[in-house]
């Protein structure tokens, strides 16, 4: 404390210190007040009759980090990101393992299927922009919902394309069928971002130091997850031509269950 004290009364001086301040002087003349102790020393000087307020937040010990506080419950939040997450990798690639079957049913060529895949990479871009700043405002749960909701909405509107009316007619004629179907996909791919992002936030907020990496790496994986199985359903699904048009629509209620 006499250390400061003498500082003050000789401000006058260009450039003065201590062992724990330091007064300096800037280019317009200005005085500067430094601190260059320890978080310890700080604790101690604050702890003082010096005016300063500060004591109660920076009272520790400069090799103890601040405890994290953990609940069980994060594993199941985690456990629905991952559902979410493997529902909507199966609405991606469940078409690519039947592309020969989903040409011939919606009466399209292959490049055609392959849009069906290829408008999650290019929805993914502006929508994970926009996502980042969703997260960040609205929150965690708001992006969970918001993505199940948009992987929901997306799966149910590509069953609609497969569902034939009592007449044994399609529900949809054969012209807009396409058309619903790369909507559907595309709502589905609106919600990648908002499910595969979340998880650093999620992890950040939810798990200590320690369990971060593992947290984050099973939720990422869980997208793998959902491409494997979804890559391996599907022609066990759709594997004949008898029964084609009621196998198409179990296969869209599977992913709309899953979602």
């Amino acid at each position: 404390m006499s250390d400061l004290t003498n500082l003050i009364e000789n401000e006058n001086s260009s450039s003065v210190s201590s062992s724990l301040w330091k007064i300096s002087s800037g280019k317009n003349g200005d005085k500067y007040l430094t601190f260059s102790g320890t978080p310890a020393q700080i604790a101690g000087v604050t702890g003082s009759n010096t005016g300063l307020t500060s004591a109660q937040s920076i009272n520790q010990d400069s090799n103890n980090a601040p405890t994290i506080r953990v609940y069980k419950m994060r594993w199941y939040i985690l456990s629905v990101i991952c559902l979410a997450n493997i529902a909507n990798a199966i609405n991606w690639i469940c078409y690519s393992a039947i592309a020969d079957f989903t040409a011939r049913f919606y009466v399209i060529n292959y490049t055609q299927v392959n849009f069906l895949s290829l408008s999650y990479m290019i929805i993914a871009i502006p929508a994970g922009f926009f996502s980042f700043w969703f997260i960040d405002t609205f929150g965690i749960r708001t992006s969970i919902n918001l993505g199940a909701w948009f992987n929901f909405l997306g799966a149910i509107a590509k069953l609609f394309t497969s569902l034939d009316s009592a007449d044994g007619n399609p529900l949809i004629e054969k012209s807009f069928q396409y058309n619903i179907l790369m909507c559907g996909q595309c709502l589905c791919a609106i919600a990648q971002p908002f499910l595969m992002f979340v998880t650093t936030k999620f992890a950040n907020s939810w798990f200590s130091e320690d369990q971060r990496a593992l947290a984050n790496t099973i939720a990422l994986g869980s997208n793998t997850l959902g491409i494997l199985i979804g890559a391996f359903i599907s022609p066990i699904i759709v594997n004949s031509e008898v029964k084609f048009v009621s196998e198409m629509c179990l296969l869209h209620l599977v992913c709309s269950i899953s979602s």
